[in-house]
């Protein structure tokens, strides 16, 4: 057992070196393919955003006056109205404003994803997240049009946040950072538990099949027979002492045997003479 456990920790030391040395490689790798992920899906929902609001049509007349003054004085306006349930878009052109209220549902990412309105009011998400919910609170966003690293749900992701430069509505996209020398280890920990495993099955055929033998041994050892051949050194050499023991021992019963054959035969001669 205290071999096993040996090869076992020399296996494990052996892996972790290869697995340390690749880890920063991977890492790399694995941050930039999620730097690419979250830039791409966040320009991919501000363009889904954008078609969605060209194709919107009319509704203009129910948009209350209040977001096309709003348009006029600053150019354009991207609010979710609470009792229209729709997001009012409403963009100066010249002396005119043209006004539309879209419904932003259907949208598709394959990353976690927000878009809120200039107040910073949710208007779709792929979370559940109640929509005209303020962002603030479910995650923070740090700085525009870069990558950076924030927290989400007790847990460390990548997010990008980008503003229309046309509507000025945020999209933010984030997904969850991942730590590769786990999932490089853990390969590598079930591949030394088969080998130990069918290490263990090997050694124990052996053992078994040595016990075998020198059970075999003994037995013939018991029943007299000097042809005993064992392959153990150790439990060789036990075995050569006791035969040498027992074939000493009885040599001396012998030589003790014929001492009293003697002995008797001389007694036996004394009682006729003084008969």
């Amino acid at each position: 057992m205290i071999k096993l456990l040996l090869i076992f920790l020399v296996l494990l030391f052996c892996s972790l070196i290869p697995v340390l040395l690749i880890k920063q490689r991977f890492s790399e790798i694995v941050e930039k393919d999620a730097v690419l992920l979250v830039q791409t899906a966040a320009r991919l929902i501000e363009l889904q955003v954008v078609e969605k609001v060209k194709n919107s049509s009319g509704l203009s007349d129910q948009i209350p006056d209040q977001y096309v003054n709003l348009a006029k004085k600053v150019g354009g306006v991207f609010l979710y109205d609470e009792h229209l349930k729709k997001v009012v878009v409403c963009i100066r052109k010249e002396q005119d404003v043209q006004s539309t209220l879209v419904s932003l549902n259907g949208l598709s990412a394959p990353v976690v994803y927000f878009v809120t309105d200039t107040a910073g009011k949710i208007v779709a998400t792929s979370e559940v997240a109640g929509i005209g919910e303020t962002l603030s609170g479910i995650i923070t966003v740090q700085e525009t049009n870069k990558v950076f690293k924030t927290k989400y749900k007790g847990h460390s992701v990548y997010a990008y946040a980008a503003v229309n430069p046309v509507y000025g509505f945020y999209t933010i996209s984030c997904v969850q950072t991942k730590d590769i020398f786990w999932q490089l280890l853990f390969p590598v920990l079930l591949c030394i538990c088969i080998a130990l495993t069918v290490l263990l099955i090997i050694f124990q055929d052996y053992y078994r099949t040595k016990l075998l033998s020198i059970a075999e041994s003994l037995e013939k050892l018991s029943e007299g027979s000097t042809d005993v051949r064992i392959k153990d050194r150790r439990i060789s050499k036990i075995v050569d002492q006791l035969s040498e023991n027992i074939k000493r021992k009885d040599r001396i019963l012998r030589k003790t045997a014929q001492e009293l054959e003697n002995l008797k035969q001389t007694l036996e001669k004394i009682r006729e003479k003084k008969s």
